[in-house]
């Protein structure tokens, strides 16, 4: 587990922010010899180590120019999140003009309570919004109102897309450089997510019961209470598509191509997930009741994605989960690398099985439709015997 030396600094760093001392504690990592240059760190991640690290990065041996790589994405994600918030607004003020109860989730609950004093940290993908569904049609045409246009996936109708993935896409166009994304859920998981095969009733329910106002300019907004916000994001982040894929060159060709790969990357994904579930933790210490969080949680644990998660964030040592919430999942005070790759190994087989449908756009270009046909076809475990079809093709 994290058994590489750029996985440990990441640790230690995301460990240590609040102690000062990272420097001090990562000085045997370093020592180590990063290969820098070879680092892949999880995007979502970049602006986090900015902020950590603008003081000490030289004296750490960081090349500049990765670590102006992570500036940028810190500066990008506080403007991209400053265009968000009047969204968030002017969305919440005209609900409420019409009586509509919209809950924001996820990054937009995070960035109005925990990141608030600083909004760089905390990157989103889109805003999303919980909607009763018998609130669904008014939520959209207020949208419209607001020049947002309907992003349909390809081939599916909404009401298609409605009832197979319990969500509507839309955005809006604020500058050259800056897209809006508004979802608007009537669930939280889609019926695609077969982690999830149960009925989301329960939760829903829980969302709408137990929201709390947060003060916001000059009105409130909406989010899910402590509770629900820590159990959402340990759900939401171990969905089976929420687990990261890093894109390089097929190693099997000989020229360079437009054909890409997979590459399974776990650890950065719950890494990640800590360091949130971390800063939540922190800033709602005195609210949070493990009681209901564990009685919610009970029916998943024998989940072993959720088990992977805790195991990853007790040998984190972040702290902030109670011994008796490890015990519900029975996960071991000391994670032992043999107990780490024994969770894993689920994982690794879905992840593998998965591949071969996870194709990109860019393999079906003309000049690699045949290998991208055969990858598709075999899968990626069949990578040897494709390597020689390709060649015969050449021929």
């Amino acid at each position: 587990m994290l058994d590489s030396p750029e996985q440990q600094f990441l640790l230690n760093v995301l460990r240590n922010e609040d102690k000062n001392a990272s420097e001090k504690e990562l000085d045997n990592i370093i020592k180590d010899e990063i290969e820098w240059d070879n680092v892949w760190i999880h995007p979502k991640l970049e602006p986090t180590l900015y902020f950590l690290l603008k003081d000490s990065y030289k004296d750490m041996g960081i090349p500049e120019g990765l670590f102006n790589t992570w500036k940028k994405a810190y500066l990008n994600t506080a403007i991209y999140n400053d265009t968000r918030f009047d969204v968030i607004y002017r969305l919440a003020s005209e609900c409420k003009k019409s009586n509509i109860d919209i809950i924001f989730l996820k990054g937009s609950a995070e960035i109005l309570t925990v990141y608030k004093e600083n909004i760089g940290l905390r990157p989103m993908n889109d805003i999303d919004v919980l909607v009763k569904p018998s609130d669904m049609d008014s939520a959209e045409s207020i949208l419209s109102e607001l020049n947002f246009k309907s992003c349909l996936r390809a081939n599916i109708s909404r009401e298609e897309q409605l009832a197979k993935m319990h969500k509507l896409e839309f955005t809006r166009r604020y500058s050259p450089n800056i897209d809006v994304e508004v979802c608007l859920h009537k669930a939280l998981f889609g019926k695609t997510e077969r982690m999830f095969s149960f009925s989301q009733d329960w939760l829903l329910e829980k969302h709408f019961k137990n929201k709390i106002e947060v003060g916001f300019k000059d009105g409130t907004i909406l989010i899910p209470d402590t509770d629900t916000l820590i159990e959402t994001l340990i759900l939401h982040g171990v969905q089976e598509d929420h687990f990261p894929y890093r894109i390089g060159k097929v190693w099997f060709l000989e020229e360079p191509s437009d054909i890409y790969y997979f590459e399974y990357d776990q650890e950065q994904h719950f890494l990640l997930m800590a360091y949130r579930l971390k800063k939540i933790l922190g800033y709602f210490r005195d609210n949070i009741n493990w009681n209901n969080i564990t009685k919610d949680l009970a029916r998943f644990r024998t989940d072993y994605r959720i088990k992977q998660f805790l195991c990853f964030y007790r040998y984190s040592k972040t702290g902030g989960i109670p011994d008796e919430f490890y015990s519900l999942f029975g996960i071991p005070e000391t994670i032992s690398e043999k107990f780490w790759r024994r969770m894993t190994r689920k994982t690794d087989a879905m992840f593998l099985n998965n591949a071969k449908f996870l194709v990109l756009e860019k393999e079906m270009k003309a000049r690699t439709f045949f290998i991208s046909l055969i990858t598709y076809i075999f899968g990626l475990k069949n990578i040897l015997r494709i390597k020689n079809l390709y060649r015969r093709f050449l021929k």
